[in-house]
């Protein structure tokens, strides 16, 4: 197998997650860490995704399957993130083998909704989605369109504040 460069020392924030007692053949992720949160920066570029490999790497401790948890800020800096470690071109996660396993990108408005379910469904409540947010801002902008009342009917005019509500949220 050809050497890949090691890994060095993106702003990121990682935390092992703790299995669950009575599910050893399949282990999930519960609200526990087993380690502190850890927050590390770098430049963005390479010397981020160096750094992450190297965070994962000291994770891991060479055991492919340990799981790990990476807050991103986006869906699409996730997959970059997870494409570029599981292919080796900044290094192995685990030592001498390519590919990544049991390593969650999440942003973190999901990373508060996994977090937050389990109290929600104690109550009987469920973490807002999407289309329920969708739909909020459908009624608002027919019932108070506001500064919105030329645009309140385009369908753009709706992803956008969908959007924003997410970002901000």
């Amino acid at each position: 197998m050809p050497q890949a460069k090691p890994c060095s020392t993106l702003s990121l924030r990682l935390s092992t997650m703790q299995q669950d007692a009575h599910s050893q053949n399949h282990p999930r992720p519960s609200a526990r860490p087993l380690m502190p949160l850890t927050v590390r920066s770098a430049p963005f570029g390479p010397p981020s995704l160096n750094l992450l490999c190297s965070v994962l790497a000291d994770v891991k401790g060479g055991d492919a399957l340990a799981p790990a948890t990476v807050v991103v800020p986006n869906n699409f800096v996730g997959i970059t993130a997870r494409r570029t470690l599981a292919g080796g071109q900044v290094g192995f996660v685990v030592p001498n083998q390519r590919g990544l396993a049991a390593v969650d990108f999440l942003t973190i408005y999901r990373l508060a909704e996994l977090l937050g379910a389990p109290r929600l469904a104690a109550s009987g409540r469920r973490p807002v989605s999407t289309p329920v947010i969708a739909a909020a801002v459908r009624a608002t902008l027919s019932e108070i369109p506001g500064v919105f009342a030329h645009v309140a009917q385009h369908p753009t005019t709706e992803r956008r504040l969908v959007s924003a509500h997410k970002e901000l949220s």
